[in-house]
């Protein structure tokens, strides 16, 4: 599982569904680290802009 490209994103999801913020940022940023496709990044980086601006419920 360790070396799929998707598991960050995965797992940020879901830890943003539980409220769990700050692990949520941390596997959102993981997740951007992990991908160079720009319509992923996008995606990611709202995800997060959202977990920064409190609206972690938002999906």
């Amino acid at each position: 599982m360790a070396g799929y490209g998707y598991f960050p994103a995965a797992r940020a999801d879901f830890l943003r569904r539980l409220g769990r913020i700050d692990e949520a940022r941390s596997a959102y940023e993981e997740a951007l680290a992990s991908t160079s496709n720009a319509v992923e990044r996008t995606f990611l980086t709202t995800r997060l802009d959202n977990l920064e601006a409190g609206g972690e419920g938002q999906l």
